[in-house]
Parts: structure tokens; C-alpha cells; sequence
């Protein structure tokens, strides 16, 4: 829990405060090489912290004052409504998260780390 907690705070930083969008796999591989997760972990940290860390500001932003643009977006992709479009978007980031993390694992049995 204190790992996904750190990685969720890294993610967070990293993504309000740089306009990169690749942090969202440089955090848990880094965080899951580092402390040596087990695959599992890394994987599930990983996607809830990607997860949490795009879809919460899509969520605030495309409910919030600038839902004109999820609308639009959403009915130019034929998704109909910006919900389903804030639901996609958290999967993906979860998902390349979640692989991230789970390469970091894998790798970190290969080359070693801090902890476990």
C-alpha cells in the first residue's frame, strides 16, 4: 500500500507538474525495479496508479467547466456520452501503467534492487 501510495504521489507530481506524457511508464517501472515487486503487485499498483492519476483530473475536467470539450470529443469518437470516453481513457493509462509496472518487476528480479 505504501508503494502504490508513492507511486500514485509520483504519477501525480509528475503529470500536473511536466507536460510529458511518457511518465506514466518511466514511474512504475522505476518504482517497481527499485523495490523489487512481485509481478502481481507491480502490475496492480501500476494500473490503479495510472488509473487514478489520469482518469481523476479527465474526470474533473470533463465534468468540471471544460465538459464542452469531452462532449464533443466523445461524439466524434461515436462514444455518445464523455463518461465513456473518461472510462477509456483511465483504462488505457491504467493498462500502460499496469504493463509498466510489470516489465519493472520482472526486471527487477533480473537486476536487483532495494527491497523484498
Amino acid at each position: 500500500m505504501i508503494l502504490f501510495s508513492v507511486m500514485l504521489g509520483l504519477l501525480l507530481v509528475t503529470h500536473l507538474s511536466t507536460p510529458f506524457w511518457w511518465w506514466i511508464v518511466a514511474v512504475p517501472l522505476t518504482v517497481s525495479v527499485l523495490f523489487r515487486l512481485p509481478a502481481r503487485i507491480g502490475f496492480v499498483s501500476g494500473f490503479c496508479a495510472g488509473a487514478l492519476a489520469w482518469g481523476g483530473p479527465a474526470l474533473i475536467l470533463g465534468f468540471g467547466p471544460g465538459n464542452l470539450i469531452a462532449g464533443r470529443m466523445a461524439v466524434l469518437f461515436g462514444l455518445g456520452h464523455a463518461g465513456l470516453l473518461i472510462l477509456i481513457t483511465a483504462l488505457a493509462a491504467g493498462l500502460t501503467a499496469g504493463l509498466s509496472g510489470l516489465a519493472g518487476a520482472w526486471l527487477g528480479r533480473v537486476w536487483g534492487g532495494f527491497g523484498r
